[in-house]
């Protein structure tokens, strides 16, 4: 079960492309429930675990396909480009079923303070490569009834039964 916030993490505003090119803004989910949260197309380690968990998530968002919008944020300005995520969701079948959203680091830095999310970068001379640390945490937010819960970690099990509760 998720954490009830304590303050008010409403949906901030923001105006930012999605993976088709589509720019989408807050006011575009105006549904009862948003799940948000936050990855980054070159990530190895959380991020596939958690798409994979959304694929399995299918059923549930397809019975409130009205009520619930799920949103998720880049963390990787620079590299997550339109093509690259797009294909990624194409890859875990998920490119109709969720807006992943891009913009440049200064507007996502705003979403990223705005829910308590740290991105630390780190160069990796053994990968070759750059390394985003960072955590998958979600908040599903509630227009209707205005609270937030928080989940520190992906656990869709414990965000279905909350959705169900919710809405049923």
């Amino acid at each position: 079960m998720g954490i009830k916030s304590k303050t008010d993490l409403y949906l901030p505003e923001f105006n930012f492309q999605n993976q088709n090119g589509v720019y989408i803004s807050d006011s575009d989910f105006s549904s009862k429930l948003v799940l948000v949260t936050f990855m980054y197309t070159n990530c190895k380690t959380e991020c596939p675990a958690a798409l994979n968990e959304l694929k399995n998530f299918e059923k549930i968002r397809n019975e409130y396909n009205d009520e619930l919008n799920i949103i998720i944020f880049s963390i990787d300005p620079v590299n997550d480009t339109q093509l690259q995520v797009k294909n990624l969701l194409n890859k875990y079948e998920l490119n109709n079923s969720l807006d992943y959203l891009i913009a440049d680091k200064y507007d996502l830095k705003v979403i990223w303070e705005h829910f308590y999310v740290p991105v630390a970068y780190v160069q990796s001379k053994s990968l070759k490569d750059n390394l985003i640390l960072h955590s998958i945490p979600a908040y599903l937010i509630s227009n209707q009834n205005k609270f937030t819960l928080i989940y520190t970690e992906f656990d869709i099990d414990s965000i279905k039964v909350d959705i169900k509760n919710i809405l049923n």
